[in-house]
């Protein structure tokens, strides 16, 4: 057993103020003999309360003050460590961090379990799955499994944005939930727009200064690797575009996408049949506006 201590050597006159484990205070030994002495040389014990609690083996704090010491009861790895995989850092040897490591590596290989929920909005069903929409009014624990998916998702994607900041009040989420797995598998993250850009260039990223009439903007699309090549993305973006507004689809030509990934623009140039797809909130648009100004093409 080895100990690693962290901060300075205290003085005698700190040492009040320590609280120390009665092994290690001479005081302590002076106490038991006086016990010892008024309990006719027994020794008097605590009572126990019948319980046992045991807690694994782990980092443990010592004292009840600011400074942390360590003890190595022997592991083998005791180390930090990133997933290659699904990329979470987490410490080999710790019980809570390797079951939260695992929880998360099943989450991020095999996609999002799904329990039913109450009142679900089911606006599309298939033979391999059915799609849920999503509104900002509906019930909290429907917002907390789309974080999670988001929090999947945007390692892929390299975004670093929450639910709840990209959260706005005309914002529709469709989530594909495959059967017989019940695993979420894909979604759509969309909000309603007025203008778009037109992509001009792909590399470097170009589009018009011009804007021209939109009518939603989709801000994600994803579908898990392990379930693409099956008209997942393009089913979610037909339904998408048949229910988001009533009464009426939305055309190919008034679908915006939001600065694209690659795939994402191959996707996007595939499913609308324009290489000049419409584009919004990019990120690497803006330094190409010189002119200070855009203008309106209606």
């Amino acid at each position: 057993m080895s100990f690693l201590f962290e901060s300075p050597v205290k003085t005698v006159e700190e040492l009040p103020t320590l609280k120390y484990y009665p092994i290690f205070d001479k005081r302590w030994s002076s106490t038991v003999k006086t016990n010892v002495e008024k309990n006719g040389g027994k020794i008097k014990r605590p009572r126990s309360t019948g319980k046992i609690n045991r807690k694994p083996y782990g980092r443990k704090k010592l004292f009840d003050s600011s400074e942390q010491y360590v003890l190595d009861f022997g592991q083998k790895n005791f180390d930090a460590k990133r997933c290659s995989t699904c990329n979470m850092l987490y410490t080999v040897g710790e019980i809570i961090d390797e079951k939260t490591h695992q929880e998360y590596h099943d989450m991020f290989v095999n996609s999002l379990k799904y329990r039913e929920w109450k009142n679900e909005d089911v606006v599309n069903v298939f033979d391999d799955g059915r799609i849920l929409r999503v509104l900002p009014s509906s019930p909290h624990y429907m917002h907390k499994k789309l974080d999670e998916l988001f929090k999947i998702a945007d390692i892929e994607l390299g975004i670093n944005v929450d639910l709840k900041s990209s959260l706005k009040s005309t914002s529709q989420f469709f989530i594909f939930i495959s059967l017989p797995s019940k695993r979420i598998v894909g979604f759509v993250s969309a909000e309603r727009i007025k203008y778009a850009n037109k992509l001009l260039t792909e590399n470097p990223l170009m589009a018009s200064t011009d804007e021209y009439p939109a009518e939603c903007g989709v801000s994600r699309i994803w579908t898990h690797p392990n379930f693409r090549r099956k008209r997942i993305a393009t089913r979610l973006l037909d339904t998408l575009r048949q229910v988001f507004y009533q009464n009426r689809i939305i055309p190919l030509d008034r679908l915006a996408f939001s600065d694209p990934t690659m795939i994402g623009k191959d996707f996007a140039k595939s499913y609308t049949k324009m290489d000049q797809f419409l584009i919004y909130l990019y990120r690497h648009i803006i330094e190409q506006i010189t002119d200070g100004h855009h203008s309106k093409i209606d």
